[in-house]
């Protein structure tokens, strides 16, 4: 097993911090983000390894979801996990935001879910299991209520690409993983785990870890299961899976208390790299192509941290913005 440790990633900091200079002078490609410091949809610019975050575009921001194909965005304006708040709809079409006020939502938006077609958006908080579906962009939005009935938190959901497959994670003494298929209306039972760590979806499985069992769990839409033991790992907090078509399929697993990230092949069952991480992180949500967020930033001063494929799989960070350096 590949091991990568903090010293591997000094030559990326470095890179970071002497690519965003170049790059500003140069010109680089920018698309935008939620920074939940500043409570506002800024730019991050430049390429993977050597970004920063740039100019602010709309501020007052207590929620976004930004889509992956960087069209649009949903953010949330007041409102908690226990009180829905004002929603609005921003555009990205033209290099300017554009905040459109969207018709009023019972949605809590603790979390969100796009499609990687970036055609549908879930919104849900983990105090709740109500679910909202929001789809037919971008004139004749629909929202829709599909939480399945069982008690319990839910975790975490996953989706195929274009959304017609839909799996819930609910943890608790009756935890269990339901599944959602094409005709949208029948939720039926997938698996039965009480503490999951994370959901995804690739080469047409669902996958998720098993915490309590340390197991790593395959799951097919006809209802076919896999598992492999995959100790080695102590605090497990999400999952992602890479569909890398001709070639395997890998997941990567982010653990909390002991920092590490590490990866999975599927077809040798196997953990295959690791990486040690100079922070603990606190999620693996996508935001562009193989890019996910490792620890996004939570306070001001902070940088962020990703991980991706640029085309080799590195970890990287976002330098905290420069108006923040002298505080």
């Amino acid at each position: 097993m590949k091991r990568f440790g903090w010293c591997a990633l000094v030559g990326g900091l470095m890179g970071a911090v002497c690519g965003a200079q170049s790059n500003a002078l140069s010109g680089a490609a920018s698309r935008t983000v939620f920074d939940a410091p500043t409570k506002s949809l800024r730019k991050l610019v430049g390429a993977p390894g050597s970004w920063w975050l740039g100019a602010v575009e709309v501020t007052g921001v207590d929620f976004a979801a930004v889509s992956p194909d960087g069209t649009r965005a949903v953010i949330r304006r007041g409102g908690d996990a226990q009180s829905p708040g004002r929603w609005e709809m921003v555009r990205n079409g033209d290099g300017e935001a554009r905040p459109e006020a969207l018709a009023d939502s019972e949605a809590l938006g603790g979390r969100a879910l796009w499609s990687r077609d970036s055609q549908r958006l879930w919104l849900w908080s983990p105090e709740t299991r109500r679910v909202e579906e929001w789809m037919g962009w971008p004139g004749a939005l629909r929202r829709t209520a599909v939480s399945p009935e069982a008690p319990g938190a839910l975790t975490a959901l996953a989706a195929d690409r274009t959304g017609d497959r839909l799996v819930v994670l609910i943890s608790g003494a009756d935890g269990r993983v339901h599944h959602r298929g094409r005709s949208r209306r029948v939720w039926r039972r997938l698996l039965e785990l009480r503490d999951a760590a994370g959901a995804d979806y690739a080469a047409g499985r669902f996958f998720t870890f098993d915490r309590g069992g340390a197991r790593i769990w395959a799951a097919s839409w006809e209802g076919g299961t896999e598992s492999w033991s995959a100790a080695g790992i102590e605090d497990p907090i999400a999952l992602a899976a890479v569909d890398a078509g001709d070639l395997e399929t890998v997941l990567h697993v982010a653990s909390g208390r002991d920092r590490v990230l590490a990866q999975w092949s599927v077809a040798r069952g196997e953990w295959t790299a690791r990486w040690e991480l100079p922070v603990q992180p606190t999620a693996l949500d996508g935001f562009e192509g193989s890019l996910r967020w490792l620890r996004p930033r939570e306070a001001a001063g902070e940088p962020a941290w990703c991980f991706g494929a640029t085309p080799e799989w590195k970890v990287m960070f976002v330098p905290a913005p420069r108006e923040e350096e002298n505080r």
